[in-house]
């Protein structure tokens, strides 16, 4: 890509291949980053960073499940130079001459919107127009996986008390006793997991509710945004 525009989101823990989406980034001309928050991670892969406002803090409107258009306040100032994410692509279209990009407030956002959908009607059906490639079965380990509980997003990820819970906490790599077996290891001790040129050390709990030959590795967390694909294979090691 020759330009990349990121709003609200931290490709090492948001994307279902971290590495690949980090080494895509790298090798993009230009990557500009909207973000409430800085790390040492965006500085590598980001030209430009551009304060905004986290979503909890400015106006707003969104359709929820149910089909209806709910809308709320911002909550508080901007801080420091930061402004509203919409604020920022306004100002960006202005400069790039882009028609519609002379909003004052969401609220006029909200009704050129509206209109543009027209009338909303709640549809629970999903048509599968893609097909999802599984790894294919092997007679290596499988990783599996899901978000890690409280990763779901930068401001949960940043909140200290939710930090602080067993749930959080929880981010150990689970296999069943059968895989345990083979490789020699307690509830409670280490193997070191290697996915694409990555070796990371993790606690190993034992869990028999996870499948034979698969082992389960929670995304978004500090030590699995180092590794790869959430699906794919890996190799697991004592020690």
């Amino acid at each position: 890509m020759k330009t990349c525009l990121l709003m609200g989101v931290e490709p090492e823990f948001d994307s279902a291949n971290p590495q690949q989406a980090i080494q895509t980034l790298k090798s993009t001309d230009t990557v500009i980053a909207m973000t409430p928050f800085v790390t040492s991670t965006m500085k590598e892969y980001a030209d430009v960073l551009l304060p905004v406002t986290p979503y909890t803090e400015t106006s707003g409107s969104f359709i929820n499940c149910e089909g209806k258009v709910q809308s709320f306040k911002g909550v508080t100032s901007s801080l420091g130079e930061s402004r509203p994410g919409w604020k920022v692509l306004r100002v960006m279209g202005n400069l790039l001459d882009i028609q519609n990009f002379d909003y004052m407030n969401t609220e006029e956002i909200l009704l050129h919107e509206l209109d543009r959908i027209g009338e909303i009607k709640a549809n629970n059906f999903v048509q599968m127009t893609e097909t999802v490639n599984l790894p294919e079965s092997s007679s290596g380990l499988t990783r599996i996986s899901a978000t890690a509980c409280y990763q779901e997003d930068g401001i949960v990820r940043r909140a200290q008390s939710l930090q602080q819970t067993h749930d959080a906490q929880d981010t150990q790599v689970r296999i069943n006793s059968a895989l345990a077996s083979t490789l020699n290891v307690d509830n409670g001790g280490h193997v070191m997991v290697k996915q694409d040129n990555q070796d990371i050390r993790f606690t190993i709990i034992i869990d028999d509710g996870v499948a034979d030959q698969c082992v389960w590795i929670p995304a978004a967390t500090k030590e699995s945004a180092r590794l790869g694909a959430m699906f794919a294979s890996i190799v697991l090691e004592a020690g």
